[in-house]
């Protein structure tokens, strides 16, 4: 039975094998606006990669925002929040930088979750931004997803 097995099977794999062989990985050889990018997570609109980075941006704000057409060639094109949402402020007193960004496009709305704490403290939670994409910032005060 085991013999009868391996005649069906092992064709099966060779053929598998040679219609669609592996493709050839690329490296990408990053430039420009690239440092300090901790925590990424990326998504594409349109022809437009964005990668969000945990902590400061540069020049103030909280999650960088980079933007590249090749994933490549990389350029800050701006940052999510201006300020620490004050909500998160009330929760964790004390809390400097958001962290560990997550990006995704779900019913027509960019959601992106991220991370606040405090070290040292038992106030760190989870949190949730939404944006329709229209160009308008994104809402920091959809509510605490957990933590506490």
């Amino acid at each position: 039975m085991i013999q009868t097995w391996k005649l069906f099977v092992l064709p099966l794999f060779a053929l598998a094998s040679s219609v669609s062989p592996a493709q050839k990985p690329h490296v990408y050889h990053l430039s420009g606006d690239v440092t300090a990018t901790h925590d990424p997570s990326i998504m594409k609109e349109g022809k437009t990669w964005y990668v969000f980075a945990t902590g400061k941006a540069p020049g103030g704000g909280q999650f960088a925002v980079r933007c590249s057409d090749d994933l490549e060639h990389w350029r800050l094109c701006g940052h999510v929040f201006d300020v620490i949402p004050a909500w998160i402020l009330e929760r964790s007193p004390g809390t400097k930088d958001l962290w560990a960004p997550d990006i995704s496009y779900v019913h027509h709305e960019y959601r992106l979750y991220y991370a606040y704490s405090l070290f040292g403290k038992n106030t760190s939670g989870i949190a949730l931004a939404i944006t329709d994409g229209s160009g308008g910032r994104p809402s920091g005060s959809p509510g605490k997803l957990g933590g506490d």
